[in-house]
């Protein structure tokens, strides 16, 4: 069978990713959401590339005020301009594998959520009583935020902007952790920091990871790293050239932890 297409009351199933299977899939898939899922949930706009070339293998179903969709794209798909506009609708998605662009609208700019366990975000309106979706908000958001360390505008405001919810609703979600949004970005931050420290030749100055890893200045950087870590970042070298001294390498002695992943100095 070249294709695959059925339909069932308020779902539909439909396999593009055989070539010639299902000739102008995309319409055909528009035409099949609008049938049996109805306009009640408008689709976003796409692109003229995700439009021409549209090999997916999806299932859509709709339950009640509820739509859900699981889509396997061979293609690429990227989104165009505005979702529709739906003040009473919550808008959940989770990223398996590669990454969903979303287009940019009147009020948000266009990013990226790109795969991960467990990892979803919610747009245009994130119910914040909800706490089966704060984990996933939360750690969508660490994961931006991991990838923005060096930042110097990496904030609470930022990551709430990337992920269409306001910056009170991000705290909310943070309240679940223990944790505060600028708390974890410091710890991260501080990670890093005692990594770079880590690297033996070769590592920065201590002011260079400091002035990159955002902190205001040599001394706030090691008053943090102290309360961190319970000593100086200086002390901290000094033991660790102790170690390479008596081991003879680069690298953690006998009766010592490695650092997690390596050292690796700062870029």
């Amino acid at each position: 069978m070249n294709g695959d297409r059925s339909d069932a009351g308020g779902a539909f199933r439909l396999d593009s990713t055989i070539p010639g299977g299902v000739p102008r899939a995309f319409d055909v898939f528009l035409g099949d959401w609008r049938t049996h899922v109805g306009d009640g949930f408008p689709m976003p706009g796409f692109t003229s590339a995700t439009m021409a070339d549209f090999r997916v293998s999806a299932r859509a179903a709709r339950v009640g005020d509820v739509a859900i969709t699981d889509m396997m794209g061979a293609s690429a798909l990227r989104t165009a301009g505005a979702l529709p506009e739906a003040e009473d609708q919550v808008r959940l998605y989770a990223v398996y594998r590669g990454a969903w662009t979303l287009g940019d609208s009147p009020r948000h700019s266009s990013h990226t959520v790109v795969a991960g366990p467990a990892k979803a975000v919610a747009l245009g309106r994130f119910d914040d009583v909800e706490p089966r979706l704060a984990p996933a908000l939360t750690q969508a958001a660490k994961d931006i935020a991991d990838s923005l360390l060096a930042d110097p505008g990496l904030s609470a405001a930022m990551l709430a902007g990337r992920l269409n919810v306001s910056v009170r609703t991000l705290h909310r979600a943070f309240a679940t952790t223990q944790e505060s949004v600028t708390a974890y970005i410091r710890r991260r931050r501080l990670e890093e920091a005692r990594l770079a420290l880590s690297s033996q030749p070769g590592r920065p100055a201590i002011s260079e990871i400091a002035a990159h890893w955002q902190f205001a200045d040599s001394s706030h950087f090691s008053r943090a790293f102290k309360r961190q870590y319970g000593q100086a970042p200086t002390d901290y070298v000094r033991s660790g050239a102790r170690l390479c001294g008596h081991t003879g390498r680069h690298g953690t002695g006998a009766g010592r932890s490695a650092e997690p992943g390596g050292p690796r100095p700062a870029v």
